[in-house]
């Protein structure tokens, strides 16, 4: 069997709005996992994007060095840009987080990414997780406990019943009774009660 290693990859491409497109140099930097077997590269995650704030160009300069170790990334950035530091702290800290979940079929508790899960819903004295895999697991809380556990991570309430992951939205649309009808990345449909509605306009903000 070949050795299998995982591997950080930063990459730019010029930002997709109009106002941009002409200028090659109007760079945003993407953060990409990508697994490799010896023979070919597969692309595992897009983990997340950067882009540059008010309209700053970032230029990027890539080396690579045998004297540093395995699976590390060093970046050098002018005094000005420490702030990318953080962002990608907290992004990077939000992809590694996992939930301790129970798979209702054997009743194993398994370890499952928190960037993965798109829907909980309260179920009795627990919850339902659906994966973006579409496996469902269960979440030994009840959603008003549970909430707790996922507020901070993209996370917000749209119901008396349900918590989504606000990065899950693929749009939303007004409907009847001052509702908002959300299409998550899976093709399925929620709608956020009107009692929530600035719940989802605050995280969107």
């Amino acid at each position: 069997m070949g050795r299998f290693s995982y591997h950080l990859l930063f990459f730019a491409r010029p930002l997709g709005s109009a106002k941009y497109r002409q200028d090659p140099e109007f760079l945003q930097v993407t953060v990409a996992i990508l697994h490799h077997n010896e023979k070919n590269w597969f692309l595992i995650k897009k983990c997340f994007t950067i882009e540059p704030e008010g309209g700053k160009r970032m230029k990027l300069i890539f080396k690579t060095d045998p004297k540093i170790a395995a699976e590390t990334a060093m970046i050098f950035t002018h005094p000005q840009e420490q702030g990318l530091k953080q962002q990608l702290e907290t992004a990077l800290a939000l992809q590694q987080k996992s939930i301790t979940a129970i798979n209702s079929i054997n009743n194993r508790n398994v370890q499952v990414p928190l960037r993965a899960v798109l829907i909980v819903e309260s179920e009795d004295r627990m919850c339902n997780l659906r994966l973006d895999t579409g496996a469902l697991y269960l979440y030994p809380k009840r959603l008003k406990y549970a909430e707790a556990d996922f507020i901070n991570d993209g996370f917000i309430r749209i119901n008396n019943q349900t918590l989504i992951n606000i990065k899950a939205v693929n749009h939303f649309a007004p409907t009847t009774n001052a509702r908002i009808e959300l299409t998550l990345t899976d093709g399925s449909t929620y709608f956020i009660s009107r009692h929530y509605i600035k719940n989802f306009r605050r995280a969107l903000s």
